[in-house]
């Protein structure tokens, strides 16, 4: 779904692009939804500070107001959600 002046595919690529890739199977995984002002974030990520970074940039984004940051985090083949 598209914001005003962006879509969840643009924040999706901003974020992953900004997140370290460790090995192939291990490649963070974010998915972006947009319902008008407000981006929920689910997948997982593999620290508290990629979390954090993925939350800042959704926010960031043009037209974005509220962000609902549910990313779990993938440590050694588990997930853990926060």
């Amino acid at each position: 779904m598209d914001t005003k002046d962006g879509t969840a595919g643009e924040i999706e690529r901003r974020i992953l692009a900004a997140l370290p890739v460790r090995t192939a199977d291990e490649t963070p995984r974010v998915d972006v939804a947009i319902e008008g002002s407000h981006v929920v974030l689910r997948g997982d990520v593999h620290n508290w500070d990629d979390h954090a970074t993925a939350g800042r940039i959704a926010a960031a984004a043009p037209g974005i107001h509220s962000v609902d940051n549910q990313l779990s985090l993938f440590v050694k083949g588990k997930i853990s959600t926060p």
